[in-house]
């Protein structure tokens, strides 16, 4: 059983798989968020997957394309895309 960081429900709660989950990532459970449970929630077809790294400054981005996840530019502190 995976629990994310963060998501978006309605007020009701959630029902079926969410279209976002965000993961707050440290130096020690990186592996785990960037390996296990990305390819869990991709299996389950979450749409977006969003990493955050905070002691890189940094947000990964993931969509869902063709059942499979596809990163985007990452967001990172101080650049402008």
């Amino acid at each position: 059983m995976v629990q994310p960081d963060l998501t978006k429900l309605g007020v009701r709660g959630c029902f079926g798989v969410p279209d976002i989950l965000v993961e707050i990532v440290s130096l020690g459970n990186s592996r785990y968020d960037m390996n296990v449970k990305f390819k869990l929630y991709g299996a389950f077809g979450v749409k977006e997957y969003w990493i955050v790294r905070p002691h890189e400054r940094i947000i990964l981005i993931y969509v869902q394309e063709n059942k499979k996840y596809i990163g985007l530019l990452p967001f990172i502190e101080g650049k402008i895309l």
